[in-house]
């Protein structure tokens, strides 16, 4: 996948742009122009250098494209180059394109030693699901983009590219050679955290939108019982070992799909547990 810091005018880009999804999709230029509100010969100009592009015109082209908010930044900087009327302007807009470069550089080589999570981080992050959806997604070989996700989750490209580079700031997600890859930092939230129950929401409140979809690979499993306190414990015990022995599993797999397992064990009265519990009882 191509990065938009390889580049220095936005119509090298764009043509790059095309002829690398153009493969998986054709008549995809006509469709960028559509997007942008202009005709199939209009863009053939613009391409050839006759015309140029509106700021209006690149906004949606930057929406198509699935920038995210830094990468926004530089493409409407190339715009701008492009269209600048003297040699002083354009300088300065040069100026501003290789900083933007160097900035994108530097966050690619950040590691694990250098991110620490503020509380105001792990506000942002535990604030919706789609924040570490997307950051288990990333790990997805064949999911290169925003495009690839905002396609997987059926949401708009501007909402998956800001999450995106809120990741890639922290080091969650990291970009390389274009493409969006699962990054060196990770996340873990203690059960003392004031967001725990936050996070345990979002996904529980997914979890339910999902059931909608009534998909058969799905299972949901909902169980209220009576049962004698020493069995309710002994449940309570073995529900910490099934979730140790899921990571084991886990961890050393490949990745291939994304799934949540969310697992709720509560007591739904007030609790009035008594003092003994013979094992009669049982």
């Amino acid at each position: 996948m191509i990065s938009i810091y390889e580049f220095t005018t936005y119509r090298e880009f764009l043509k790059a742009w095309i002829a690398s999804h153009e493969a998986q999709k054709r008549g995809l230029k006509s469709e960028l122009a559509q997007v942008m509100g202009m005709s199939s010969s209009l863009m053939s100009q613009i391409l050839k250098g006759d015309k140029d592009l509106s700021p209006e015109q690149a906004t949606e082209a930057a929406e198509r494209f699935g920038l995210t908010e830094h990468e926004t930044d530089y493409w409407f900087l190339l715009v701008e180059k492009d269209r600048a009327g003297t040699q002083k302007l354009k300088q300065r807009l040069e100026k501003k394109m290789r900083t933007a470069r160097e900035q994108a550089k530097s966050l690619a080589k950040r590691s694990r030693k250098d991110i620490e999570f503020t509380e105001e981080t792990k506000g942002v992050y535990y604030s919706n699901w789609i924040y570490t959806g997307i950051h288990m997604m990333s790990a997805l070989p064949e999911v290169k983009g925003v495009g690839d996700i905002a396609k997987r989750l059926q949401l708009p490209p501007s909402v998956i590219a800001k999450v995106v580079q809120f990741l890639l700031e922290h080091g969650l997600c990291r970009q390389e050679n274009g493409e969006i890859t699962f990054g060196p930092a990770h996340s873990f939230i203690e059960n003392e955290s004031p967001h725990v129950l936050k996070h345990h929401r979002n996904w529980r409140l997914r979890g339910m939108q999902s059931m909608d979809m009534r998909r058969e690979d799905d299972l949901y499993f909902t169980c209220p019982m009576s049962l004698s306190h020493n069995t309710a414990e002994e449940i309570r015990r073995w529900l910490p070992q099934i979730i140790q022995e899921l990571y084991k599993k886990v961890g050393p797999s490949p990745s291939q799909r994304v799934a949540c397992l969310n697992i709720d064990w509560f007591n739904y009265e007030s609790d009035l547990r008594p003092v003994s519990d013979p094992a009669s009882n049982d």
